[in-house]
């Protein structure tokens, strides 16, 4: 393995994950990635990361590393008298302390691009500790819930979630906007609109639909 591999691997990183954050995680060609890497060559790309994929897949990983370690240690800190709130901010905490740093911001900012996926929240796919809170919340959601709107309710909680983590890190990182909240105190409101939208009680399906959608289908 060449002398300068590992620093090639982390500018790659570190281009990857600007560039992801800044310009799009689908709009950023690989020919812009090397040239921020200062990189030639896509055989880089290709010998650390097996392509685009590969990159994108490292830079959430890395990160995931800090999360889990921290969303692991506060679930492990919980007793049976732990309350629905307890469990979304375990999966709220972990992320938004990411928020300190331009790092960190530009990842949540990559996470806010990916919300599509959360669909599959329980599958093997998702990282273990954030499987284990999200199954947690799922199991205390109100009783007269169908299986298919906690599914969904998750789904929309996750979304809530990456998408204010997201904006909020680009509105950090534009130094144009007033931030009256510390991200304490943001990710703590967050954590109680989150909780509002989980338990709300089950919605009344006898409400009308707009008469101009019916009659247009």
């Amino acid at each position: 393995m060449p002398r300068d591999s590992s620093q090639t691997k982390k500018a790659l990183i570190d281009a990857g994950r600007r560039l992801f954050a800044t310009s799009g995680v689908f709009s950023v060609s690989v020919k812009t990635i090397l040239a921020e890497a200062g990189q030639r060559n896509v055989s880089a790309l290709n010998y650390h990361f097996g392509g685009r994929q590969g990159l994108l897949g490292a830079i959430i990983e890395q990160h995931n590393v800090a999360i889990e370690a921290d969303r692991s240690m506060m679930l492990d800190s919980f007793d049976e008298a732990a309350l629905l709130d307890d469990f979304v901010w375990a999966f709220i905490a972990p992320q938004a302390a990411l928020l300190e740093s331009p790092d960190g911001r530009q990842f949540l900012s990559i996470v806010s691009q990916l919300d599509d996926l959360f669909v599959e929240w329980n599958s093997p796919a998702t990282p273990a500790h954030a499987l284990r809170c999200l199954a947690i919340i799922r199991s205390k959601l109100p009783p007269d819930l169908s299986d298919s709107l906690t599914h969904e309710r998750i789904v929309r909680f996750m979304t809530l979630v990456a998408e204010a983590l997201g904006s909020r890190s680009r509105l950090l990182d534009s130094r144009q906007s007033r931030n009256p909240l510390n991200n304490r105190e943001f990710a703590l409101n967050l954590m109680a609109m989150g909780l509002g939208a989980l338990s709300a009680a089950v919605p009344d399906q006898d409400l009308p639909w707009p008469p101009n959608l019916v009659e247009s289908r």
